[in-house]
């Protein structure tokens, strides 16, 4: 239910930038070029972080590109731009094509990935993930975010579902944003004492000092890929890598791919599971007590 009252948010929120973008278009000028720009520029931003993910990490860009925030606003800045021109186009025909675009341009970039978990949720249900030696191997062809989750909480003892964290962090075609994937991990396996956190890098020997760290490389145009880095020796980056397994990079070849973040996993000496039984134990000793004293008792 709640999948497709997001889905409905955001198909209103891309109504809403229609009808912005109309009213912006009968202003005097040079006030209705606020139609092309506002959207022009956040696109602009938007397409700016996902090519440089450390700017995930900068204001205003982390305004705008937390979770899926991203893609419930490519929604209203699509539209914003078509309800600025529509008034501007002669052609009828024109006009129906443009609509057409547009329409497709929101229901795949934009409600798609809120829509997506309920089409794709039995199928993740069903991933274990294939462990080979040490590395997880995505099942398809988007969930190289959980695998190479799968892959670095492995290194800490602990057995992860590749389904259970795409469920998790909203994983759709389009791939896993990292604060989701971050979060995932936190909310999944923190009662194993596992501890994930999202963070920019400014070097690779920084990288190295950080331990066991998914990070984000370039796999081809516009498009990322996660790996876990499992060590980096002298000369060398040994990561596991979701789709060919362990792959050895020179640093040269590494800081080509590497986009200077990344999500370091550790496990915290205490799990929160401790915490909860000592809370839970606390509160039982805590009803004994005023037990016996309502009793008269003595403990």
């Amino acid at each position: 239910m709640l999948i497709w009252l997001e889905t409905a948010l955001v198909i209103i929120l891309a109504l809403g930038g229609a009808f912005a973008g109309w009213l912006l278009s009968r202003l005097r000028r040079p006030w209705w070029l606020l139609g092309y720009i506002l959207p022009i520029l956040l696109l602009l931003m938007i397409g700016s972080a996902r090519h440089f993910p450390v700017l995930d990490f900068k204001i205003p860009f982390r305004w705008i590109t937390l979770g899926r925030l991203e893609f419930a606003l490519l929604g209203p800045i699509v539209t914003c731009l078509f309800g600025s021109l529509w008034s501007r186009l002669a052609q009828f025909r024109l006009k129906i094509l443009l609509a057409v675009f547009v329409v497709l341009v929101v229901l795949s970039q934009s409600a798609w990935p809120f829509a997506v978990p309920f089409f794709v949720r039995h199928r993740f249900i069903n991933l274990q993930g294939q462990i080979s030696d040490g590395v997880c191997l995505q099942s398809t062809g988007y969930t190289c975010g959980p695998a190479a989750a799968v892959s670095a909480l492995y290194q800490l003892g602990i057995r992860a579902k590749e389904g259970e964290i795409a469920l998790q962090a909203y994983t759709s075609t389009a791939g896993t944003d990292p604060d989701l994937l971050c979060r995932a991990i936190n909310k999944l396996y923190a009662d194993q004492g596992a501890s994930c956190t999202y963070r920019p890098f400014k070097s690779l020997e920084e990288l190295k000092q950080a331990g066991l760290t998914i990070v984000i490389i370039k796999f081809s145009f516009m498009i990322d890929h996660y790996v876990t880095i499992l060590e980096i020796t002298n000369d060398q980056v040994i990561t596991a890598d979701p789709v060919v397994g362990r792959r050895i990079l020179n640093y040269k070849e590494f800081n080509q791919l590497w986009r200077r973040s990344g999500l370091t996993v550790k496990k915290i000496n205490t799990p929160l599971s401790s915490y909860k039984n000592g809370a839970l134990q606390l509160r039982n000793k805590t009803n004994m007590l005023i037990r016996a004293t309502t009793d008269g008792s003595v403990v």
